[in-house]
């Protein structure tokens, strides 16, 4: 196996999911950068609600989260 999961990730799973509530900007910025146009559209809500219900509070991965899913998501803080 080549472990390539990472590389060519088509969705984001739970574990992935828990590191948007964390700080490390870095890692998450690779999930995102993975992932297709098709992917992040489908997380684009996923996250609007993370951050509605306050799991994801770091101004950092907020304003990474809108550059790379091309969302306003501020305003809901």
């Amino acid at each position: 196996k080549l472990r390539l999961d990472k590389i060519f990730a088509v969705k984001v799973n739970r574990g992935d999911m828990k590191k948007f509530c964390g700080d490390n900007i870095k890692e998450v910025e690779q999930i995102l950068t993975a992932l297709s146009s098709n992917a992040k559209n489908e997380l684009a809500p996923k996250i609007t609600n993370y951050i509605k219900a306050g799991k994801i509070t770091n101004v950092k991965m907020i304003r990474l989260l809108e550059k790379q899913l091309g969302i306003e998501l501020m305003n809901l803080v």
